[in-house]
């Protein structure tokens, strides 16, 4: 990613010369219908993950911390420890990389336990996930209800994010894809 991806000089009147507001400026690409991929793949979904949003079969769910950001990515995907000063950071900062360390301001203690078992709860739904859709015989693989199931699954690794933007709409994306997996005839199964 250029500098230019974000910041432009003719945009001298706005704060750090940014092209969008910063609520606006990572969900511009970070989303579904970027078509970057190629139209109706998902290879990223973090603007949807995070306003919990364009799911099938579960209701819209933001993200608690979508609220307290104003929509912004940039607290927790551009940190900057107090103590970092000036130096050159390998995460946080203008690597986007979100450290666990930026949960610290707001959670303090636990904020590694917290991450690991968010983290581990969604692994464990997307493994099962997988597992069920692995097992749908190829002439149900098109019905609306498999369909649906693989659009959830496909939220949530297109989030790259382990679920974190948004561990309870995730859990609630995959918990529905079982539910509509589970729905197919089984004799068919």
């Amino acid at each position: 990613m250029a500098c230019s991806s974000c910041h432009s000089h003719a945009r001298e009147d706005v704060e750090a010369y940014l092209l969008l507001p910063k609520n606006e400026l990572c969900i511009s690409c970070h989303k579904m219908d970027c078509g970057c991929a190629g139209k109706g793949v998902i290879h990223q979904s973090q603007a949807e993950m995070f306003r919990g949003v364009e799911g099938r079969g579960a209701l819209g769910i933001p993200s608690k911390h979508f609220g307290q950001m104003q929509g912004s990515c940039t607290p927790c995907h551009m940190y900057r420890p107090p103590e970092a000063g000036e130096a050159v950071l390998t995460e946080g900062g203008h690597t986007f990389d979100a450290p666990v360390s930026a949960c610290l301001p707001c959670h303090q203690g636990g904020a590694e336990a917290l991450v690991a078992q968010r983290r581990s709860e969604v692994e464990s739904l997307l493994a099962q996930v997988e597992e069920a859709l692995g097992a749908v015989p190829s002439e149900l693989q098109g019905s609306p209800l498999y369909q649906d199931a693989k659009h959830n699954l496909d939220m949530v690794h297109g989030d790259g994010g382990w679920g974190l933007h948004n561990p309870t709409y995730a859990k609630a994306l995959l918990e529905a894809a079982l539910e509509m997996l589970q729905a197919l005839p089984t004799e068919e199964r």
